[in-house]
């Protein structure tokens, strides 16, 4: 018989962690990450959440899979980051040759590499987190472009790797300008395409 994870003792570790999140049993509500050390609990999302991050992801692999580039995932897969944070973005893509360079994945672990582009839909519960930590995690481990998705303003923010290696805003777009990858060439979308 299975035992419920112990909730009283928290993991310290990146690696304690995925031994933690491998104890649970699918009843838990909601998911979780490990940003700088600390287990950060994230609820089931609200309306439009789920939505947009479908919408989003279903564009990037029609560009991306269907081309070859490399892998789209979606919030359900972790990512064991170089700096000790296990993280789970909305939307993640991996490139071809970042997929073909890190370690082959093992069954049943978080995948150990860096995705390349990732985003994130605010929500009130998570904005602060998205806008501020994560953003700098992502930067710290070299994600290279970062897109945030805002269901209240109707707004896609392109933020790209600049010089010394700062995840920068490149554009904030609405209604119908085109958000554009600086990374996928040729891979717009427009606010008004995906938010409902």
């Amino acid at each position: 018989m299975d035992t419920a994870p112990d909730l009283t003792r928290l993991p310290a570790t990146q690696a304690e962690f995925e031994g933690w999140c491998a104890s649970f049993d699918g009843s838990e509500l909601g998911r979780f990450e490990f940003l700088y050390g600390c287990v950060v609990a994230e609820p089931p999302a609200c309306w439009p959440h789920g939505k947009l991050g479908l919408s989003l992801s279903h564009r990037l692999a029609s560009h991306v899979e269907d081309r070859g580039l490399g892998l789209v995932f979606d919030a359900s897969q972790g990512f064991a980051l170089p700096s000790g944070d296990t993280v789970a973005p909305d939307v993640a893509v991996v490139l071809r040759q970042t997929w073909e360079a890190a370690p082959a994945p093992t069954p049943d672990r978080f995948l150990g590499v860096v995705p390349d582009l990732v985003a994130e839909v605010l929500s009130p519960s998570t904005q602060r987190r998205d806008r501020g930590p994560k953003r700098d995690i992502y930067e710290r481990n070299g994600v290279r472009e970062y897109w945030l998705l805002d269901p209240h303003r109707r707004a896609i923010t392109v933020l790209v790797r600049g010089p010394g290696g700062h995840l920068t805003a490149d554009c904030t777009v609405t209604d119908d300008d085109p958000a554009r990858s600086m990374l996928l060439p040729g891979f717009t979308v427009r606010p008004s395409e995906i938010f409902p």
